[in-house]
């Protein structure tokens, strides 16, 4: 049943005054965002529930306790110092039946939750096939069901990816042919050795990099099948980034896709990458997606209550004093409505910032270097980057300006009894270039039509609060932020006048050692003939020396 779409939405403070939330991912990057967007902005939201399993020797209520005392929330903490009092958990395990909860958990869940957000996923873009499509794909058949027990529900939102579609140009926002049925890999996947699955993955991701993007597009389409009557919508971020302004500018707690090589190049670790410097990057800050996937939630809930009423109206089931007129005020004072059978048309909002507001490779190198003389790392090396389509340059770039120092460097370390870590460092560097090397030489057209007219439909005053229109802010200002972001809660660095003395003698150093290459080889390279050789092999000793110094 389709009803025609409101005039207007209610504030969204006022949407989620009263209603308990349940959310998976909540520990994340985007997450935490969300959690303290709505504690900050909506502090009359009743509850915020997540689904938290053990991880790494810590169980579901200390990572919550550690959770609390994040620095997303230091802001947060001066507004409100009891926030952490509208925080609960249930543990989980997204792997087991049921998503492993207890059965006083799911109760709880499924007597109080208003709205469901699940971001929950594995990130590792190379994941096993077998394990990737367990947690992306298969876990949320458990949250579905999940979902269709809890007698309150008005939303439900699942985080997929805009490059859930990679294998094509271009992406609109609706459904796909994955290539692949879930159900017959589910089947699969059930006799076949972890040996055989690795086999037939290329197989499998076609034109896709990854098991990450066929993973959710699989979950996508098992929304789509399997959803039934649930108020449901997907949002698909692209390439989320540090926050550009909440909860503070630059913001951000891990160093997944760019902001890898964004802190790599500050420290002059990364000397190549693999890019082609005119493709348009699409990366959307953190607040950006934040505000989207709340506006999303609210319109949905919204959307599916004013159905509901109007359902009931039309059957003369209730009166009107039965039903709330605002989506705020007093939806738990009527018995719940069961789900019916009927099929909802599911809403896709891409939350990007390319279609709008594009950004060319080549910019962030430019917006970088500019920023990082003003507010300068404290380098290893002399931070620069050289690159490349080629692969065989590529290879030889890494081979003599990362490898090969990186091994020396360890090797004197180890003489002085200090951590081997460059060549650990290096590994990761290069394997990490190795799954972003498509996102990097690939230009992608994203639709967003669903998502700017969600913007439309919020209360104009909050088009500010909960805005995330690309067009209304500049990259090269934005990149102050990267900067100063990672460098502040990634490095926990911010003695930018030290630094600048550190690159200073980098740079005279650098100097002496090519001036010293030069004149070192000058009467030798001309009396033999191979000036041009003696002086490239020269130099490049010279560099390998001058990174093992400084």
């Amino acid at each position: 049943m389709k009803t025609e779409q409101r005039a207007n939405y209610p504030l969204m403070e006022k949407y989620f005054a009263r209603k308990t939330i349940a959310m998976t991912g909540g520990t994340g990057f985007l997450g935490q965002g969300l959690i303290e967007k709505l504690l900050r902005c909506c502090p009359d939201v009743k509850k915020i529930i997540l689904l938290i399993r053990s991880k790494r020797n810590s169980n579901p209520e200390e990572r919550l306790e550690a959770l609390t005392k994040s620095s997303a929330f230091d802001t947060l903490r001066e507004i409100n110092p009891k926030f952490a009092e509208k925080l609960s958990f249930v543990s989980c395990n997204l792997e087991a039946d049921e998503l492993g909860l207890a059965q006083k958990d799911q109760e709880v869940l499924q007597d109080e939750v208003d709205i469901f957000v699940h971001g929950a996923a594995t990130l590792k873009f190379n994941e096993h096939l077998r394990l990737s499509f367990e947690i992306n794909t298969k876990c949320v058949r458990k949250v579905l069901q999940l979902c269709k027990k809890m007698t309150h529900l008005q939303s439900v939102v699942h985080i997929s990816t805009a490059y859930a579609y990679c294998n094509q140009e271009e992406t609109d926002e609706k459904f796909y042919d994955c290539g692949v049925d879930y159900n017959d890999l589910e089947s699969s996947l059930r006799w076949m050795s972890d040996d055989v699955v690795t086999k037939v993955t290329p197989d499998l991701i076609g034109k896709r990099p990854n098991t990450y993007t066929l993973t959710k597009a699989l979950a996508e389409d098992l929304i789509r099948r399997e959803s039934g009557s649930l108020p449901i919508c997907i949002c698909r971020p692209s390439m989320i980034i540090p926050a550009i302004q909440e909860p503070s500018p630059g913001w951000c707690n891990n160093v997944y896709g760019p902001t890898a090589f964004v802190v790599a190049y500050q420290k002059g670790f990364m000397k190549a990458v693999m890019a082609d410097l005119d493709i348009i990057c699409d990366l959307i800050p953190l607040d950006y997606v934040v505000n989207g996937v709340l506006a999303a939630a609210m319109k949905t809930g919204t959307d599916f209550m004013d159905e509901r009423k109007e359902r009931k109206f039309s059957t003369g089931s209730e009166s009107d004093s039965d039903f709330f007129t605002d989506g705020v005020d007093s939806e738990k004072d009527f018995a719940p409505c069961p789900l019916d059978d009927a099929k909802r048309t599911i809403p896709i909002y891409t939350f990007n910032t390319a279609t709008q507001n594009p950004l060319v490779l080549h910019q962030i190198q430019v917006g970088l270097d500019h920023w990082l003389k003003e507010f300068p790392s404290k380098p290893i090396r002399l931070p620069s980057m050289s690159y490349h389509e080629n692969e065989l340059s590529y290879k030889m770039k890494v081979l003599l300006h990362q490898t090969i120092p990186f091994h020396v460097m360890d090797a004197i370390s180890g003489i002085m009894n200090k951590k081997q870590r460059m060549v650990t460092l290096n590994k990761k560097l290069q394997a990490g270039m190795e799954v972003m090397r498509f996102f990097f030489t690939t230009s992608f057209r994203f639709g967003n039509e669903n998502a700017l007219n969600l913007l439309n439909c919020l209360h104009p005053d909050d088009k500010v609060t909960y805005n995330y229109d690309a067009r209304q802010f500049d990259w090269f200002n934005y990149m102050k932020c990267y900067v100063i972001g990672t460098q502040k809660y990634i490095l926990k660095e911010d003695n930018h006048s030290e630094h600048k003395k550190v690159i200073k003698r980098l740079k005279a150093l650098n100097t002496f050692l090519n001036t010293s290459a030069v004149v070192g080889t000058l009467g030798l390279a001309t009396s033999t003939g191979l000036t041009s050789t003696l002086f490239d092999m020269a130099t490049y000793v010279w560099e390998t020396v001058g990174a093992v110094l400084v």
